[in-house]
């Protein structure tokens, strides 16, 4: 019986093309910076610092305590001078970004009804990126971050997709038995992976992101079989 349905956010809830995203907001956050320096150089640490938080195993450091380590120690800029510029950023322009989504309020309805049957939820996003960011992104879809026990994000992260070390973490906070856990996602590689530690995984069949890992799924299909496999209504 499953109690707990993680939902991963971008190519899932929210349906965007994560490259096609990217390309969107890199282009954005380069200009917003670009009177304080190179916006390629910028970009290029800015990606290798989200690197180094995937790469990361340390228990012991957040992933945004790993991303401004590395982060901060490439650019020519003080932190007291940039930081002000991302959070506006974040703030100002990266809700400009959702204006050329075809959103829909498909994975929202079910949220709903999730909840209001007594699922426990968690929106498990790679870790990548400020709360705040993640919670614009889920307006986008509908969502309201009150029905999540979780939010998952660089501040309260440890570990990030693909490594099974992010979902036992997950766990860990939930003390949750794995077995009554379900993983939704598209990614095979990054949300799939959830089933090595005995939690049940549902590939949603919309923007499929499959690196040929062979990683194996329990479940396929759109909101309608999840909500067949879930026994909501």
């Amino acid at each position: 019986m499953v109690k707990v349905v993680l939902f991963d956010l971008d190519g899932t809830l929210v349906p965007i093309e994560v490259e096609t995203f990217l390309k969107g907001y890199t282009k954005a956050i380069g200009i917003k910076i670009a009177h304080l320096m190179d916006p390629k150089t910028f970009i290029k640490h800015l990606l290798d610092a989200t690197n180094k938080m995937i790469e990361n195993k340390n228990a012991e450091t957040t992933n945004e305590q790993v991303f401004w380590k590395y982060f901060s120690g490439k650019i020519s800029v003080p932190e007291n001078i940039i930081v002000p510029v991302l959070d506006e950023f974040y703030k100002k322009d990266f809700p400009l970004l959702g204006s050329t989504i075809d959103t829909n309020r498909r994975g929202a309805v079910l949220v709903k009804k999730l909840k209001e049957n007594g699922f426990r939820l968690v929106l498990a996003t790679n870790p990548l990126f400020p709360k705040e960011a993640v919670i614009e992104r889920m307006r986008w879809a509908f969502l309201d971050p009150a029905d999540f026990e979780l939010i998952t994000t660089y501040e309260n992260m440890h570990f990030c997709k693909p490594h099974p070390e992010y979902y036992q973490e997950i766990l860990e906070y939930l003390d949750e038995d794995p077995a009554y856990c379900m993983m939704v996602g598209n990614d095979v590689e990054e949300d799939m992976v959830a089933g090595k530690l005995g939690m049940k995984t549902f590939l949603l069949n919309h923007l499929v992101i499959d690196r040929g890992s062979g990683i194996p799924y329990e479940y396929s299909g759109d909101f309608n079989k999840l909500s067949q496999v879930l026994g909501v209504k």
